[in-house]
């Protein structure tokens, strides 16, 4: 999957490894989270397979190395994107703790849950950002289409954050209220 990423990434202009890990950590983040110790193995992979060139650059007085998708990238890029969409199983350590939550009292139940809340909240506050910078930036006509789908992907980020910030305060409301029973 971080090879694709990495591709989709690179198809509208050159990135050095910093710029990649910027832009996943921006704009994928929240529905794909890869180790950032795995990037540099996946660009050496997608040399290996002719799928990015590498061009050595000075910039400040540093070499950086800049990454760029080749035909054989967009071809293999292109392959991934047109086979079926699988329903992903979601990964979501919050709802995995809630299911054993009754192990802790109910005042600590309530706290971790409300500090989750307050990091949701964040989260939505940072999406929001990106999105009113996002909404500013001049694209080219070319690029349009693709932005779109990106503010796709953002609306969705948002919408889901809210859903699960309002359907936890519900959950601790019940806690509080004691209605958690069946």
């Amino acid at each position: 999957m971080l090879d694709n990423i990495i591709l989709g990434l690179l198809l509208f202009k050159s990135l050095s490894i910093y710029r990649i890990k910027k832009a996943i950590e921006e704009y994928v983040s929240f529905f794909y989270s890869p180790s950032y110790g795995n990037i540099i193995p996946a660009l050496k992979k997608l040399e290996k397979n002719k799928m990015v060139t590498i061009r050595e650059i000075i910039v400040k007085g540093r070499n950086n190395k800049e990454y760029t998708i080749t035909r054989k990238g967009r071809e293999q890029f292109r392959l991934w994107l047109s086979q079926d969409i699988s329903i992903g199983k979601t990964q979501n350590e919050a709802l995995l703790r809630l299911y054993f939550l009754t192990e802790l009292p109910q005042e600590k139940q309530i706290e971790l849950l409300t500090s989750y809340v307050e990091e949701l909240k964040s989260t939505i506050k940072d999406l929001s950002a990106v999105g009113r910078e996002t909404l500013k930036m001049e694209i080219p006509e070319k690029y349009k289409e693709a932005f779109n789908y990106r503010i796709a992907t953002l609306d969705f980020g948002l919408q889901y954050y809210r859903f699960e910030m309002k359907w936890y305060k519900n959950i601790i409301r019940k806690i509080k209220n004691k209605e958690m029973m069946i």
